[in-house]
């Protein structure tokens, strides 16, 4: 008898718990909430100070550059400044990477390209002047070298007068100029659309910081 009201209990609590009219439910879930990271808390902090040193940090982004497993942090300061100021994390320390280059326009969101082939920052300039002449396309790409960002390829079409010049280097101060077919070959190895992709900044403002680094 005892038996059969065991059974009867459990069948009435178990009717009860389907329908939603039980108390809790028979079997209680234990729920975690996934804790920020120490990475992403001290990003948060410092992008709530908005400065390091004597720059803003008006714009950011996370981003793995070098596909370690650690984020790094890509600011900008405004458009007009071409510069991406980089921060990764060492030892639970933030250092600081230097910058990369980079290119927006006036009317243009804060944007950057990365290569993910290449774990490089890439600045494309689609025109610049140089010594009286003109340059452009241009491209370059920086990527993580020990604790600094470092520049390691560079190409770029110049013109002066009539006159065209191909170039192919590391930096866009260490370079040569090659044949017109030679740099060609080297932009598709390394700089061809399908290895670059665009990636927009986002404003350092309370909504996005709790957005990305919660």
């Amino acid at each position: 008898m005892n038996q059969i009201k065991k059974i009867l209990c459990f069948m009435f609590v178990l009717i009860l718990t389907v329908s939603g009219l039980a108390p809790y439910s028979f079997y209680e879930k234990n729920e975690t909430v996934k804790a920020a990271s120490a990475d992403t808390l001290a990003y948060k902090q410092l992008l709530e100070q908005g400065k390091y040193e004597v720059f803003d940090l008006n714009y950011f982004y996370l981003l793995d550059i070098n596909r370690d497993g650690t984020e790094e942090l890509i600011c900008m300061r405004y458009w007009s400044d071409n510069s991406l100021h980089v921060f990764t994390q060492k030892n639970g320390q933030i250092v600081y990477l230097g910058t990369s280059g980079s290119r927006n326009g006036p009317k243009e969101v804060p944007k950057f390209y990365y290569s993910k082939k290449y774990k490089s920052l890439c600045r494309k300039e689609k025109y610049a002047t140089f010594g009286g002449g003109l340059m452009g396309p241009a491209y370059e790409y920086s990527h993580i070298s020990g604790t600094e960002m470092k520049d390691w390829k560079y190409t770029a079409v110049m013109k002066s007068g009539s006159t065209r010049y191909y170039a192919k280097g590391k930096t866009s101060s260490k370079y040569k100029f090659v044949s017109k077919k030679k740099q060609k070959a080297f932009y598709k190895k390394y700089f061809a659309p399908k290895y670059i992709k665009k990636y927009t900044l986002l404003r350092n403002t309370l909504e996005n910081r709790e957005a990305v680094l919660n």
